[in-house]
C-alpha cells in the first residue's frame, strides 16, 4: 500500500511539475516573440549602416553619369536581387534551429557579425548591436565553436568558489561576472550526474539539493536561473576541461525513486555517496550510506534543467580571454 501511495504521489508530482513547465513554455515564447522582432530590427539597422558608401549611392552616380534616353515603350522592371542574409539574421528568423554543416562557406560580412560582438565587449561599437542576451532555443553554432576550458580559467574570468558546483552572485567578481551580467554559474561534473546537459542547449536534470542546496529551484529559494558549465571527462582529474552549456532554468522535482537510484552506475552511486558524507558530516562510511539510498531512507534529489537561451556576450568574452 506504501509503495501505491509513493507511486501515486510521484506521479501528482510530476503533473504538476509539467503544468508549470508548460506556463513557463508559454511565458518564454511571449518573451521571444519581442526579441525576435526587436533583433530584426536591430540587424536592419546594423546592415544599412554597414553597407559601402559605393553601393548605397551607386542609383545616383548612375543617374548622373547616364545620358537621357528617347521614350520607349514601358517594360517591367526588373525584380531587384534580395541581399544576402547572414548566418545571425537566418537564425533570428527560422524557427529551427540550423546545423553546424550550414554554416560553410560564409562570406565575409557574416564573419565580421561575429567580429562584431567581441568589438563590443571592447567598446568599440555600441552595445545596442548586440541583439539579444539571450538568442533562441536549441542548438547555436556560435556556441559549438566555443573551446573547452580549464576550471582556473573559467573562475578567473568570472570568480566564485572553485570547489563548490553553485556560485552564486555575491561569490562572483563585480568588475567580471557582474559587468557581463551572470547572476550564478553552475558547475557540473558528469561522474557525479551522468543526466547533465553534454551539448549546448540540451535539458537534463541534475542530483543537487543536500543542505543548503535544497532551496535551488524552489519558491523563495536561491534564484533559479543559472548559466551551466560541464566537463567532458566521466571521471575526476586536476586537468580536466569545462564547457558553456547555456543559460538554464532549474525547477525542483520528485526525488529520485529507488528504482531509479538502483539503474544509476556503481560509479555514479559511489561518487554521490562520497558527496552525501561530505555534505552531511555524518560519520558514515561509503557502503552504510550506499544501502540507505537502496533501502529509500536517503533520497536523492532531483532537478530539471531546461534551457531558456544563451548568453552571446559571456561566450564571446572567453574567445576574448583566451585565444585557444
Amino acid at each position: 500500500m506504501s509503495a501505491d501511495i509513493e507511486r501515486a504521489q510521484s506521479r501528482i508530482a510530476a503533473l504538476e511539475h509539467v503544468g508549470q513547465e508548460f506556463q513557463t513554455l508559454l511565458k518564454n515564447i511571449e518573451g521571444l516573440r519581442d526579441s525576435l522582432a526587436e533583433a530584426q530590427s536591430l540587424v536592419t539597422r546594423y546592415e544599412a549602416l554597414s553597407r559601402p558608401p559605393e553601393r548605397r549611392h551607386a542609383s545616383v552616380a548612375t543617374e548622373n553619369v547616364e545620358p537621357e534616353l528617347p521614350e520607349q515603350k514601358e517594360t517591367p522592371p526588373r525584380p531587384r536581387k534580395r541581399p544576402r542574409q547572414s548566418s545571425t539574421v537566418s537564425k533570428l528568423s527560422s524557427d529551427t534551429p540550423q546545423p553546424l554543416s550550414t554554416q560553410t562557406g560564409r562570406n565575409q560580412s557574416e564573419v565580421d557579425w561575429g567580429d562584431d560582438i567581441i568589438k563590443i565587449l571592447d567598446g568599440e561599437l555600441d552595445d545596442t548591436l548586440d541583439i539579444a542576451r539571450h538568442v533562441g532555443l536549441g542548438a547555436d553554432p556560435m556556441l559549438y565553436t566555443g573551446k573547452w576550458y580549464k576550471r582556473a580559467q573559467i573562475h578567473a574570468v568570472l570568480g566564485g568558489n572553485r570547489q563548490s558546483v553553485i556560485s552564486k552572485q555575491a561569490n562572483l567578481k563585480p568588475d567580471k561576472g557582474g559587468r557581463l551580467g551572470v547572476q550564478h554559474i553552475a558547475m557540473f561534473a558528469v561522474i557525479s550526474n551522468p543526466r547533465v546537459p553534454t551539448e549546448p542547449g540540451a535539458n537534463g536534470e541534475a542530483f543537487l539539493g543536500l543542505t543548503h542546496e535544497a532551496t535551488i529551484g524552489t519558491v523563495g529559494g536561491i534564484s533559479d536561473i543559472f548559466e551551466v558549465f560541464s566537463d567532458r571527462s566521466h571521471q575526476s582529474s586536476k586537468d580536466n576541461v569545462w564547457k558553456y552549456m547555456g543559460t538554464y532554468r532549474f525547477t525542483r522535482a520528485a526525488p529520485l525513486t529507488v528504482r531509479e537510484w538502483k539503474s544509476l552506475s556503481d560509479k555514479v552511486q559511489e561518487s554521490y555517496a562520497t558527496i552525501t558524507r561530505d555534505r552531511l558530516h555524518s560519520g558514515e562510511d561509503i557502503p552504510v550510506i550506499k544501502k540507505k539510498y537502496l533501502s529509500g531512507e536517503y533520497k536523492c534529489p532531483r532537478l530539471k534543467l531546461t534551457c531558456i537561451g544563451f548568453h552571446r556576450t559571456l561566450q564571446a568574452h572567453f574567445g576574448t580571454a583566451y585565444k585557444l
